[in-house]
């Protein structure tokens, strides 16, 4: 005797969810892709640039996961926890880097809120004017970092 077909809930919805994902994901990693050097060429140094680019990634990550979970949830229903479990482990690189980025720059990230938490009173004993990416000293009125190129207030 043949065994019979097991029923799988494929609806329109769940295909539509399906597509709709997956172009969302490929149109969120070619913003990933198109942004990452323009960002890299406008300030390498800056964690901000990294940080954007992970917060892409992890948006890619979270939008396979709720469009796929459907199919697994159909398809696989007794592997969704596993499903779960990689796409968190996936989230966790992107997670680690953005922590590592604010990490690494910590300094100068310190140095701009307090700068402009506490500004200076006028007077001879004002500090000198520094890049709020790299710290580098600045020249009163200038409108580009000339160690980093970023633009300054």
């Amino acid at each position: 005797m043949a065994a019979p077909i097991p029923f799988i809930p494929l609806t329109f919805a769940v295909i539509g969810n399906v597509v709709l994902g997956v172009l969302m994901l490929a149109i969120v990693l070619r913003f990933g892709r198109e942004i990452t050097p323009p960002l890299k060429n406008i300030s390498a140094s800056s964690p901000i640039t990294s940080v954007i680019v992970n917060l892409v990634y992890l948006a890619a990550i979270g939008i396979a996961y709720v469009s796929f979970y459907p199919l697994v949830e159909g398809f696989l229903p007794d592997f969704v926890l596993m499903y779960s479990l990689v796409l968190f482990v996936v989230a966790v690189l992107p997670i680690g880097r953005i922590s590592m980025a604010f990490y690494r720059s910590i300094d100068t990230l310190t140095y701009v809120i307090s700068k402009r938490l506490v500004r200076p009173r006028g007077g001879a004993d004002k500090e000198q004017e520094r890049c709020p990416f790299c710290g580098s000293p600045l020249k009163p009125d200038t409108v580009f970092c000339t160690n980093c190129g970023a633009k300054v207030e």
